[in-house]
């Protein structure tokens, strides 16, 4: 069975990475294989959550047949950086806050960003 990389809180994602106890690296989506910066791994590996609120470093929008999608990097303020998917009518530049949001996707549950509402 595949691991989840985000749970529902309430309708906020809590996303699930790992952080190693060795260096304090943090990554998503969580892998237990061994730490990417020092090699660390079994016990020095800890499951971790992440908020999903951080700062937009680079987007491109991307066009299919199917339709066009913004595809972001962003650095979350728990760590790491990873990629995802903008949905906001209005597209965030470079630097903007951002945070992850519960929606559906081909009927399942998922995640997107948007600009921070707060």
């Amino acid at each position: 069975m595949k691991k989840p990389i985000f749970r529902l809180d309430n309708g906020t994602p809590r996303l699930l990475g790992t952080e190693c106890k060795s260096c304090q690296h943090r990554w998503f989506p969580a892998l237990s294989f061994g730490c990417e910066r020092c090699g660390a791994h079994g016990e020095e590996l800890i499951d971790r959550e992440f908020n999903g609120t951080g700062r937009l470093l680079s987007r491109v929008e991307v066009a299919e047949e199917t339709g066009s999608y913004t595809l972001a990097m962003i650095q979350l303020d728990d760590g790491p950086v990873l990629g995802g998917i903008i949905e906001d009518p209005d597209t965030p530049s470079a630097g903007d806050r951002l945070e992850a949001f519960g929606t559906t996707i081909d009927d399942k549950p998922g995640i997107r960003f948007r600009r921070c509402s707060g």
